[in-house]
């Protein structure tokens, strides 16, 4: 009975063309594409930040695929999760990263090790404080940071200036 008065969608038939399976889809679909995009993930307790750009860009291929909003509801989370779980991999490998060159740096300046970072430290604050674009280059990245081409080189500018770095 409860069937009585509900709209039957036909199922797909091997004989279909596109222009039949796209009007099949736009019964399943929202209106005019208009997924609403998910409040949360679940699994996560904060959902990061995706740009417009990025979600417009799933919108309008979930559209074309002919999803349902569940679908795409689906298919937005295994996004979001994905992108974290590659930012997790990124900063795990960037650490990994980190500590090769500190571990390189302490084989090489063995017992002066601290003595020499705090040098390069005290050198990139000086300098930094009077070159902001330094500070934005060199803070965009702990690699970047931990590098030892950029601890060796502020440690040299340190042994070179002594104690004429501005403060």
């Amino acid at each position: 009975q409860k069937a009585l008065g509900v709209k039957r969608l036909q199922a797909p038939q091997p004989d279909w063309t596109e222009k039949d399976y796209n009007e099949f889809y736009s019964q399943l679909r929202p209106e005019n594409d208009e997924y609403a995009i998910p409040e949360g993930v679940e699994g996560l307790e904060e959902v990061p930040d995706i740009p417009e750009e990025a979600e417009q860009e799933l919108v309008d291929f979930a559209g074309q695929m002919g999803l349902t909003q569940g679908q795409f509801n689906m298919l937005y989370e295994q996004y979001v999760k994905m992108g974290v779980q590659g930012q997790e991999l990124d900063a795990q490998a960037q650490q990994e990263e980190v500590t090769q060159y500190r571990t390189s740096l302490k084989s090489e300046w063995g017992e002066d090790y601290e003595v020499k970072v705090r040098q390069a430290n005290e050198a990139y604050a000086a300098l930094s404080s009077e070159i902001p674009e330094l500070r934005d280059l060199v803070e965009t990245s702990g690699v970047i940071a931990n590098h030892p081409a950029v601890l060796k080189l502020f440690n040299r500018i340190s042994e070179v200036s002594g104690d004429t770095l501005p403060l």
